[in-house]
C-alpha cells in the first residue's frame, strides 16, 4: 500500500471518529442524544435557559414578555423603567401558541404576574408551520397537555 493511500484512509478514519464523537455529545441537543450522560450541553436551548432562570429566580417579577426571537430585543430594564414593573423576558426561538401555553402555565406555577405581554407574528399563527420539536425536548413539555406533545413530529 503506498503512502498516499495510507494518508487518505487515516484521514477518513479520523474524520469519521470526530464526527461520531460530536454526534455522541450532540452539543446543540438537536437529536436528543446523550450518550455520555452529560448533565448540561455546550449550547443550551433558550427554552431551557429561560425555564431554569425563572425556576431558580429568587426575585418576584410583575411583568412577563413572551414571544419569538424578536422579543429577545426587549430589554427588561427598559420595560421596567417605562411600565414600573419588574420584568422578565421569556422570549424563545420559533415560539408557537403551544409554547405560549406551556410558558404561561410555567409562569403561573412559579410567580403571580400582574401583566403578561404576548408578542405575536404571522409565522406563529400559520397552521402550516409545525410546532417546534424543541418544546418537547425542554422542561416546558411538562406544562402542556401530553396529547399536544405527542402530536409533535420530528
Amino acid at each position: 500500500m503506498n503512502h498516499f493511500l495510507k494518508v487518505i484512509i487515516f484521514s477518513v478514519a479520523i474524520a469519521i471518529t470526530i464526527y461520531l464523537f460530536i454526534i455522541s455529545v450532540d452539543p446543540y441537543d438537536k437529536y436528543n442524544i446523550n450518550f455520555w450522560n452529560l448533565e448540561t450541553k455546550a449550547v443550551k436551548s433558550i427554552r431551557k435557559n429561560r425555564f431554569y432562570t425563572l425556576e431558580n429566580a429568587k426575585e418576584r417579577y410583575d411583568m412577563f414578555i413572551l414571544g419569538s426571537s424578536r422579543v429577545n430585543r426587549f430589554v427588561p430594564q427598559i420595560a421596567q423603567k417605562y411600565f414600573g414593573y419588574k420584568t422578565f423576558n421569556y422570549g424563545v426561538f420559533n415560539a408557537m401558541p403551544e409554547d405560549y401555553l406551556a410558558i404561561i402555565n410555567h409562569i403561573l406555577s412559579k410567580q403571580s404576574p400582574k401583566v403578561i405581554i404576548l408578542h405575536t407574528d404571522f409565522y406563529m399563527l400559520n397552521k402550516n408551520i409545525p410546532i417546534d420539536k424543541r418544546l418537547v425536548n425542554s422542561p416546558l413539555a411538562d406544562y402542556i397537555d401530553k396529547k399536544v406533545v405527542s402530536n409533535i413530529k420530528d
